[in-house]
């Protein structure tokens, strides 16, 4: 009997505080959806914010531990802020890379093709000079990058050239793995490349400032300059300016040597007699000390010395020494924009050794140039 008159007694308090407020039942329910509609889409973007947030979170750890990995690993030689050094791309992080260089040249003589095409009688020594009137395909150069592993690149040059008389020539200008991460500042390379000598005789066409090889590159080191299959050490020293010091071996003997054992018709009366190489003495060793300075922030020179010595073809004993030594100095505005405007000026100077003959018949003479 007294419970039910206590459930009465609360159903009816109920009643009087719903009365007593103004608000109907029904409303308040409605209201109270709606509330809780709100509360559970706040709580909805909440959980999407923290996701994002973790997302974010952990893609920047990811960049952190990747970062601290490399951070870990040999240091990469790297010039310093020499403006003018081409490292050729040490340390580079990319997984493959592809370029196309197209040059050509137009023109016209007052003689014929058949004198200024290439060679030791022609007006245009360099396989890539402009040797016709008209048009000529100088050359286009495929070039390959890849990187290999953590340690090694791979680069290659492919190149496509029309001469005189139409036909397409494709030679391997270069091929060769490089280290990527070597302790003290070493480089090694290995495979076909251009000899590190001097400024001249690695350029690539593409990237030669005029549209004739100079005289004197296609003297010492023929149209196609000095190249041939070897390796070769660089060491980039600690001294407080940028210093390198290289040094290559290489194959003596091919079109590619002239001043050692390439095959052609000879040096003036004296004919490709040279024999086929039988140890480390009839390689090609070429040496280059590179240095460059930061002399303002607008003016940089970078100054070389270079050799290379090695057997030549016309007899057994008869070697050929070459020296040379360079200058390159860039002024760049201070206000520049992609490195325009500029000024650059350079200069290479070689001298040739060449022992030819036989010391047994008397023939034996030095020629120097």
């Amino acid at each position: 009997m007294k419970i039910k008159t206590l459930r009465r007694a609360v159903i009816a308090t109920g009643i009087a505080v719903a009365l007593s407020s103004g608000i109907p039942a029904a409303h308040a329910q409605t209201e109270a959806d709606a509330v809780r509609a709100e509360l559970d889409k706040l709580r909805e973007e909440m959980i999407k914010s923290q996701n994002a947030y973790q997302n974010q979170i952990e893609a920047l750890q990811n960049r952190v531990e990747e970062l601290e990995g490399r951070a870990q690993a040999p240091a990469t030689t790297a010039a310093p802020g020499t403006g003018v050094i081409d490292m050729g791309g040490r340390g580079e992080d990319v997984s493959f890379g592809v370029g196309f260089n197209v040059d050509a040249a137009a023109g016209g003589s007052t003689v014929g093709d058949n004198i200024l095409k290439e060679g030791e009688a022609g007006l245009q020594g360099g396989a890539h000079d402009p040797n016709r009137n008209g048009f000529t395909l100088q050359a286009a150069e495929l070039s390959l990058m890849g990187t290999v592993d953590p340690y090694f690149d791979a680069r290659g040059t492919i190149l496509f050239q029309i001469d005189q008389d139409g036909e397409t020539k494709v030679e391997l200008e270069e091929a060769f793995a490089q280290t990527r991460f070597l302790p003290g500042g070493f480089q090694a390379r290995f495979g076909q490349f251009y000899s590190p000598f001097g400024r001249k005789n690695s350029v690539h066409v593409h990237a030669q400032n005029f549209a004739d090889q100079p005289l004197i590159i296609t003297r010492m080191f023929g149209g196609d300059g000095q190249r041939q299959v070897g390796g070769s050490l660089s060491w980039l020293s600690p001294l407080p300016w940028f210093s390198e010091f290289t040094f290559a071996g290489q194959n003596s003997n091919g079109e590619t040597m002239v001043s050692f054992g390439g095959e052609d018709e000879g040096i003036a009366e004296f004919e490709n007699v040279m024999g086929q190489q039988r140890n480390l003495s009839d390689l090609v060793y070429t040496a280059r000390w590179l240095n460059g300075f930061d002399v303002s922030d607008t003016l940089s020179i970078n100054l070389g010395v270079s050799g290379a010595f090695g057997p030549n073809r016309t007899g057994e004993g008869n070697r050929t020494a070459i020296y040379g030594a360079d200058i390159y100095a860039k002024w760049v505005a201070a206000n520049a924009v992609r490195g325009f405007p500029f000024v650059s000026l350079e200069g290479e100077f070689i001298k040739r050794d060449y022992e030819a003959g036989s010391v047994a018949d008397g023939t034996r003479i030095d020629l120097n140039d």
